[in-house]
């Protein structure tokens, strides 16, 4: 089942992943640029390997049975178009970089030794602009950033304006989600509030 799953993998750590492609990164002269993330962020991979990881659930045969471990197994994780392609044996890991290499493929090793490699999370209930209100002004809450939810593991969100449909709006809800989409999360969200009757981005739920 883990080749329905797509590419966004959270690493459960409590440091970064190591980035084997260490070419060194020079600022660009052009200002236009300057604000492009440096290599390998600014290319393009066909394929990605997250190397060293623990994987949990991997099917196992018990009496003609499919089972799923619940201890994690160190496995290496193959990704190419946008999908997880194959969970391997780190012992062939090594020979199968070589092979897509010799193709004349581009391929992006990642180090994630020891942590742990989960998809990533959904979830269809988030204040992205901000949340709270009901005891009053000094309980409402700040809006989202995109380091949070990437440290909680989400990388698909369903925007949701909650308690105070006065001063946050559908609209500017709508725009944080194209924001956060941008920068690389599936984004949803609801439409209506705390209000009635119900407040829309057009006017009708028709």
């Amino acid at each position: 089942m883990w080749n329905l799953f797509y590419i966004f993998v959270f690493i459960i750590t409590s440091g970064s992943g190591a980035f084997e492609d260490n070419r060194p990164y020079k600022q660009p002269n052009d200002p236009s640029t300057r604000f492009q993330s440096p290599p390998p962020f600014n290319e393009s991979y066909q394929f990605i390997v997250l190397t060293g990881g623990k994987v949990y659930g991997l099917p196992t045969n018990s009496n003609s049975e499919t089972e799923y471990t619940c201890t994690p197994e160190r496995k290496d994780v193959v990704i190419a178009s946008g999908k997880i392609l194959s969970i391997m044996d780190p012992s062939k890991t090594t020979a199968f970089i070589d092979s897509i290499r010799d193709s004349k493929l581009t391929i992006l090793p990642i180090s994630v030794q020891d942590h742990i490699v989960i998809p990533g999370l959904v979830d269809v209930h988030v204040h992205a602009i901000g949340g709270g209100g009901e005891q009053g002004p000094y309980s409402r809450t700040p809006e989202s950033r995109l380091s949070q939810l990437i440290n909680g593991g989400l990388t698909t969100i369903v925007g949701i304006l909650g308690t105070d449909g006065v001063t946050r709006s559908l609209s500017s809800l709508l725009q944080k989600m194209k924001s956060l989409q941008h920068d690389g999360l599936t984004t949803w969200m609801w439409t209506g509030s705390y209000r009635i009757p119900i407040v829309t981005l057009t006017g009708s739920l028709q």
